[in-house]
């Protein structure tokens, strides 16, 4: 569970806890569609990357960039994120 730890490493009931929340806030959320960026994936040892396509221009990934690329790209995505939930939290 990235930010919390190994799930083999935090006890069941914990993990359990945590599973029914996400699952409870996450029944809120209403389905969406998504685009994927024009860019081919990466494979990492952990996850399948995807790039992002907000609409009308694919994000830049900032990895290995200066601070202004990540100041630059959490704005397109917030933009992106307003689009999609409007007024809500």
């Amino acid at each position: 569970m990235q930010g919390i730890g190994f799930v083999d490493g935090i006890p069941e009931t914990d993990v359990e806890r945590i599973v029914q929340t996400a699952r409870t806030r996450l029944a809120a959320v209403p389905a969406f569609d998504i685009e994927l960026g024009s860019g081919p994936p990466v494979l990492d040892p952990e996850a399948i990357l995807f790039p992002l396509y907000l609409g009308h221009e694919d994000v830049p990934d900032p990895m290995g960039r200066g601070e202004e690329a990540f100041r630059e790209c959490a704005v397109l995505i917030e933009a992106g994120t307003a689009l999609h939930l409007g007024n809500r939290p």
